[in-house]
């Protein structure tokens, strides 16, 4: 026989009972397993849909029997694509930051990322790129997420951060470039309104710059120490003329 799953993005999928096996439940020591555990969360907390990886679309027939078995209402599933490194293979540490924690430290704003993840295996019709909050939550569908595993592209990532970065007004970026500056000691917990002044005609010079927040140490260095190198070529090619 077969079991089948109606999955919102895949239809009707089906699967051969006898590839099932007799599944375990429980283990020796008493531990439920994942599949168990997982209807028994769900089930619990009256989840309606299931969105997640197709790397679990495996999981999903044996699931759905243990939801027959306890009488629990099965969700609506959905399996997106998985989310590939450039190099082809699962994203991974390997391929660089991994937690939202690292891209905030880097000084990734956070509707960049939200921006840039949605539209991993997903796009409107128009293939528009930038969206703020409402226009994201009025263009999203399941219907047209992709099937095909994607691509995460940290250079298109940081490009789109740098477009962000760019739309902001000075002085909102000058309260984000201040915990970078912090960091190097340039200036002070308490900052005094000549120091803000300073600040402002800095982010004035290097916005159009910036990617990501972090690059400001290395692009404004030389505004705010006094020990800093100068390039010898540059000096011999542009002051000893």
């Amino acid at each position: 026989g077969a079991i089948y799953v109606e999955d919102l993005l895949r239809g009707k999928v089906s699967f051969e009972t006898k590839m099932l096996g007799d599944f375990i439940i429980l283990k020796s020591n008493g531990t439920p397993t994942f599949n168990f555990a997982n209807v028994i969360d769900d089930a619990l907390m009256k989840m309606t849909h299931v969105i997640r990886g197709d790397d679990h679309l495996s999981n999903t027939p044996r699931q759905v029997l243990l939801y027959e078995a306890l009488s629990f209402k099965i969700p609506q599933y959905a399996h997106i694509p998985m989310i590939l490194g450039r190099d082809g293979t699962k994203l991974s540490k390997r391929h660089g930051a991994t937690s939202i924690a690292d891209y905030r430290e880097k000084g990734y704003l956070s509707w960049t990322m939200i921006n840039y993840l949605a539209l991993l295996g997903w796009s409107t019709q128009e293939s528009q790129q930038f969206f703020n909050q409402e226009e994201l939550i009025r263009s999203f569908s399941l219907e047209r997420v992709g099937k095909s595993a994607t691509v995460f592209d940290p250079k298109k990532l940081e490009w789109m951060n740098g477009e962000y970065i760019r739309k902001l007004k000075p002085n909102q970026l000058v309260d984000l470039l201040i915990p970078y500056l912090r960091r190097e000691n340039w200036v002070t917990k308490r900052i005094d309104p000549l120091t803000r002044k300073k600040i402002l005609k800095v982010t004035e010079l290097e916005q159009e710059r910036v990617k990501v927040l972090s690059q400001i140490t290395n692009l404004a260095d030389f505004f705010f120490k006094s020990d800093f190198e100068y390039d010898r070529t540059s000096v011999e090619k542009r002051l000893k003329k």
